[in-house]
């Protein structure tokens, strides 16, 4: 693998080398995939790098490809790669993965960080997906998120947003309209069939409930810390469910920070949702998980 280092949050890849190395790695495993340009596209999501003056993976793919030395992700290293993804697999349906400790394991250790942190299944090499994409998360910075989750939980989100003021009462609508009304060009809602948010607002208000939400926020806290000490560990099956969703959390957070009037609030959107879209099953998954 080239050079990198790993966010805290989500192991998130932040590439320290250039994007023709970034690029190269790619073509690595596009030689098994059948669809290079879906699996950097994907992988691109999940790495800081600088990919300017391109748009997007395909016309960084197209530029550059042609500079790249054709040893570095030539037969042997395609064979190679397969047999990697062959052990990976294996060890990854007995529910363990590479003790970093053996150093001829160090090799599928490189390989399963990098698919882990970039959202890529190993068995397929497509990326995988969270439990709940709650939004659509549109290429273009300034197109609004496009809310996919339930009308009771954009109504949870948007009590999140004002829980300094609100109460979460009836007498809260107007409170919770001006909130919505002022986050209608970030995220777009389907609100049907609610004529306007205060009576959406009143439909949904009683699910939700501050408390309980609070404390599943420190729930969800104490298993991102564990699955991160833990990182790839012994036991990888029940951290990824876990991790793909407070992986999209945070790109989720991202993507609305970015479109939002002011970015240089501190917003802390990923938190909010880590308490309304990690499932109570998946954080008891981890915190049940015995470390090794």
């Amino acid at each position: 693998m080239h050079p990198n280092k790993e966010d805290q949050r989500g192991n998130a890849i932040v590439w320290l080398g250039q994007p023709a190395g970034f690029l190269t790695t790619v073509m690595l495993f596009g030689q098994i995939h059948d669809n290079i340009d879906e699996l950097g596209t994907a992988m691109l999501k999940k790495v800081v790098l600088d990919k300017s003056p391109y748009k997007d993976f395909r016309s960084m793919r197209l530029a550059l490809e042609d500079q790249l030395d054709p040893e570095e992700f030539g037969a042997s290293e395609v064979h190679r790669l397969k047999q990697d993804l062959e052990i990976i697999d294996m060890l990854t349906t007995a529910g363990i993965s590479p003790s970093p400790s053996k150093a001829e394991h160090e090799r599928l250790i490189d390989v399963l960080n990098f698919l882990h942190a970039t959202g890529i299944s190993p068995q397929t090499l497509r990326p995988l997906q969270p439990p709940n994409a709650f939004v659509e998360i549109p290429d273009d910075p300034k197109q609004p998120l496009i809310w996919k989750g339930a009308l009771e939980l954009y109504t949870a989100l948007m009590i999140w947003f004002t829980l300094g003021e609100t109460k979460g009462s009836e007498d809260d609508a107007r409170l919770f309209a001006e909130a919505a009304e002022h986050y209608s060009d970030l995220i777009k809602i389907d609100q049907t069939p609610y004529p306007d948010y205060r009576t959406l607002f009143k439909a949904h208000y009683k699910a939700f409930n501050s408390g309980k939400a609070l404390k599943k926020l420190e729930r969800a806290a104490d298993a991102l810390d564990k699955a991160e000490q833990q990182y790839v560990g012994k036991e990888i099956k029940p951290y990824t469910p876990f991790m793909l969703q407070a992986m999209f959390n945070e790109e989720a957070a991202n993507a609305l920070h970015l479109r939002c009037p002011d970015p240089a609030v501190d917003y802390y959107y990923v938190y909010y949702f880590d308490a309304l879209f990690i499932g109570d099953e998946l954080i008891d998954e981890v915190l049940r998980s015995r470390k090794k």
